[in-house]
């Protein structure tokens, strides 16, 4: 298909399709709510973070495919200019015309200049945009580009519910660290008590921690603890914070998240009985689970939301307990 035969139906159709299989992120501010948790002014910075820099680079990788492409388009407009400039350069002058520069960098510029105004111009946004979804819809004749874009897309919800693992662990560990006090609540949470077996602390780790734990709590409660559950991470978050906007944030597609990755990792995507039970999905027992970039997307927005509500409620603690945040 040539940018001849597009027309508007056309075009969105092919961009529907398109956006089913390369992951495209748009919002640029989609991190800035967790700056102020970020800030190393903030007492528990560091998971945050971390959780930011993780989803910067897991947004980064998924879009790669779409990235790579949009930049091929756009090198192969400004080759053609730069092509036509520097034929152009070859033309015999009239002795009385203007003298035009015909230098290879006085080509660069002018093909420099054009391009911008091209890109700046309406026509030069839409033929943009247009050939882009032609280039990408092109790669999705391959079988194994689209077998690659699937497997992209599993690897990264694989990633996304690991920053949030990842974040939970730290988090919670370093509040108990700061407030043992807490530790023994935790320990005791129904949902974590139950997934977890007797706690018991050998010498070696006494030694580790200089014979003192009061500010080793957290390490001592989840440092050999698995927390790839959400069951695990929700009973901490609601023991440690009195929060609704939390456990909502903890539930839902965080859930859904939380049972592909497990199905992912250790089924390869082929689905069960107890996913289907857990998940909810409208599947049979040895379906390959498939997912598309906006159950990516939702996924994404779910960890940061939930970060975030989890940032919110241990401000608030914070408050209660008179701790400078």
């Amino acid at each position: 298909m040539t940018s001849d035969d597009i027309n508007s139906e056309n075009i969105i159709d092919l961009a529907n399709e398109v956006m089913d299989n390369f992951f495209i992120f748009s919002d640029e501010n989609f991190l800035t709510p967790l700056a102020p948790y970020s800030n190393t002014e903030f007492i528990f910075h560091e998971p945050f973070s971390a959780a930011t820099s993780a989803l910067t680079g897991v947004i980064t990788a998924a879009e790669l495919p779409y990235q790579l492409v949009n930049e091929y388009t756009l090198q192969r407009k400004f080759d053609r200019i730069h092509a036509s400039e520097s034929i152009l350069a070859l033309k015999k002058s009239n002795p009385k015309a203007e003298v035009v520069d015909t230098s290879p960098f006085a080509i660069l510029e002018r093909s420099n200049e054009k391009m911008k105004g091209f890109l700046d111009s309406e026509e030069g946004k839409i033929f943009l945009r247009d050939q882009v979804i032609m280039d990408l819809s092109r790669q999705l004749k391959s079988a194994k580009i689209q077998q690659a874009l699937q497997e992209l897309q599993i690897q990264t919800i694989i990633s996304v519910w690991s920053i949030f693992e990842s974040f939970g662990r730290s988090f919670f560990t370093q509040w108990l660290n700061k407030f043992p006090g807490d530790a023994i609540k935790v320990a005791n949470a129904p949902g974590f008590k139950d997934l977890s077996s007797k706690q018991t602390i050998d010498i070696k780790s006494l030694n580790q921690f200089g014979f003192d734990l009061s500010d080793k709590m957290g390490d001592i409660i989840l440092g050999t603890r698995r927390l790839d559950s959400l069951f695990a991470l929700r009973a901490i978050a609601r023991t440690l914070f009195n929060s609704q906007e939390v456990s909502s944030a903890l539930t839902g597609d965080l859930w859904l998240l939380n049972q592909r990755r497990h199905l992912f990792v250790h089924k390869r995507g082929v689905v069960d009985p107890d996913y289907i039970k857990n998940s909810g999905e409208n599947l049979a027992a040895g379906d390959r689970l498939l997912v598309s970039c906006d159950d990516v997307e939702k996924h994404i927005m779910s960890v940061r939301f939930a970060i975030l509500e989890i940032g919110k409620a241990s401000t608030s603690r914070l408050s209660e307990l008179n701790v400078d945040k």
